[in-house]
């Protein structure tokens, strides 16, 4: 379903995203994924080890739609997705690579040549790989216990899994790697991050708390709110932003990652530098149930963007590696409030709502003068408030050539008239140039020239101002191009199809603007804003 709100909330953001697109945002790694995800697997096995340890059908079960239901990684991403998202794709093979292991393994195990050959083998027989998809290579040995080897680039995304790698976690963490997410670490306090990796996060796969999988070994646990929200499959109404709207401090009720269907917020973002929207801290709330059956107990995550790209999830210290319940540094303050059977309250405050932003600094002209100026125009002010003696005449009022500057009632500094006016501007401007939190859009901020199109409360997808415009006006006729038919009682009208912008997305529009919808979805990685 498309949001009801979503049309009034994007006249608010159009107006915004044209600001914020000429601020500075972190890297873009991940990107918003959703509609169908296509993927290719070829089993692979070697001259002297001809054995298929295990059927084509358990790859499928794993690694395809097949697996819906039978607790693959079909299923994990439904569930994570809240079905924004659907795989596609085969399994092809056994092939024989025409080599012996030891000829493919005196390579190097990160060598180029590892996937080709496989590739290869099967285009001999025929395979081609489908437009866009990725590719899992999967070979019928273990390779010294490493496991896989990761191929990825935004043209070539190609994973090769040996033996000890085809569990549930380990397909979870690599669909994360090929959708751009990096492998999460922790911090403990006052300390660089570390390799003890995030045990709350699949994108940790050799730390993390796993749950039970009946078919496929290690099981995959939720991915954490950052990873949701990189990926694009939080709400935009279920994040709090702390201080967008001025205010800094709140008490934020969250529902568990694990239970999306019960009341209150997914996650709290947090800014704390002034001068960067990209530096803020997440809190989420995670309950010891499903998919984080395996964790030791309810409780809250924050987590930390900083000089990273990616988030590294706060913990108390090595001797306790346990996440942290609360947080004070930074003008930031988190603390936890209470913790029920269905969710979890806190208390965030932040000081960036007071502060000025990027690169202004407080003017500073006269006491309690906080209007947010450059660093240049901050000396000029000094240097004119240090000049007073010599622009009084004899009788104290200013000299020829000056006006007194005004800034409050009883500022009688004498400046030029040129410096007078700028002094109002600049005082004009201050509600646009303070409080950086007002800047902050998350991961998934367009770059300049594109917005997000918002098909649905989700809908992250940066596409240009017209087919936003488009995607709005067909969300509200949705209801006129209903028909009762043969895809039930949202069938189209003669003349419109399904957008399938997203899986579900049942909007009936022409065939050319689905035609659009699924070019946008293609290319949403490139328009995703990087600093």
């Amino acid at each position: 379903m498309f949001y009801p709100g979503a049309r009034r909330l994007a006249v608010t953001l159009l107006a915004a995203l044209a600001t914020v697109a000429l601020l500075p945002t972190a890297p873009a790694a991940a990107l918003p994924v959703q509609a169908k995800w296509p993927i290719s697997v070829l089993l692979c096995k070697f001259l002297d080890r001809p054995e298929e340890p295990k059927p084509p059908q358990f790859f499928k079960d794993l690694l395809t739609a097949e697996g819906l239901g039978k607790g693959g990684l079909a299923d994990f991403v439904a569930e994570q997705s809240r079905g924004r998202v659907a795989l596609e794709g085969e399994v092809h093979g056994w092939y024989t690579i025409p080599k012996t292991y030891s000829q493919w393994r005196d390579e190097g195990w990160y060598s180029r040549n590892k996937p080709k050959d496989c590739v290869q083998s099967a285009q001999s027989q025929g395979w081609t790989r489908p437009p866009g998809s990725a590719l899992f290579v999967i070979i019928n040995t273990a390779e010294g216990g490493i496991g896989r080897a990761s191929y990825n680039s935004r043209e070539n995304r190609i994973i090769v899994l040996d033996s000890t790698a085809w569990t549930l976690n380990r397909a979870a963490f690599e669909f994360g790697r090929l959708n751009g997410l990096n492998h999460r670490l922790s911090l403990f306090l006052n300390q660089r991050p570390t390799d003890v990796g995030n045990p709350y996060d699949t994108m940790s796969s050799s730390t993390t708390h796993f749950p039970p999988s009946e078919r496929f070994g290690e099981g995959a646990i939720a991915l954490a709110a950052p990873s949701l929200d990189e990926l694009g499959w939080l709400p935009g109404w279920r994040v709090t932003t702390l201080g967008k709207d001025g205010v800094g401090t709140r008490t934020v009720r969250l529902a568990p990652i694990e239970q999306p269907e019960r009341p209150g917020a997914l996650m709290v973002r947090v800014p704390y530098d002034p001068k960067r929207p990209d530096r803020y801290l997440t809190v989420e709330f995670r309950k010891k149930t499903g998919r984080s059956s395996a964790i030791p107990k309810d409780s809250i995550l924050i987590h930390q963007y900083q000089e990273r790209s990616w988030p590294t999830l706060l913990m108390e210290n090595e001797t306790n590696p346990t996440p942290v319940q609360s947080y004070r540094s930074d003008g930031v303050e988190i603390k936890l409030d209470s913790v029920t059977a269905d969710s979890a309250t806190v208390t965030v405050s932040t000081d960036v709502t007071s502060k000025c932003g990027f690169e202004y600094v407080p003017r500073a002209a006269v006491a309690g003068d906080n209007a947010c100026v450059t660093p240049a125009v901050r000396d000029s002010t000094a240097a004119d408030n240090a000049d007073q003696p010599n622009r009084l005449d004899a009788h104290g009022a200013c000299r020829w050539g000056y006006v007194y500057r005004e800034i409050t009632p009883a500022d009688v500094a004498c400046v030029s008239p040129t410096v007078k006016y700028q002094a109002e501007q600049d005082t004009a401007a201050t509600p646009t140039r303070i409080n950086v939190a007002q800047h902050v859009w998350g991961p998934n901020a367009c770059k300049d020239g594109y917005v997000w199109r918002m098909a649905d409360d989700s809908d992250y997808v940066c596409v240009s101002p017209e087919t936003r415009h488009q995607t709005l006006d067909d969300n509200a006729a949705a209801a006129s191009r209903w028909t009762d038919g043969p895809a039930g009682p949202k069938s189209c009208v003669q003349g419109y199809v399904w957008r399938e912008s997203y899986v579900g997305d049942q909007v009936c529009v022409t065939p050319a603007v689905r035609d659009q919808a699924r070019a946008d979805n293609a290319a949403a990685w490139e328009r995703v804003k990087e600093s």
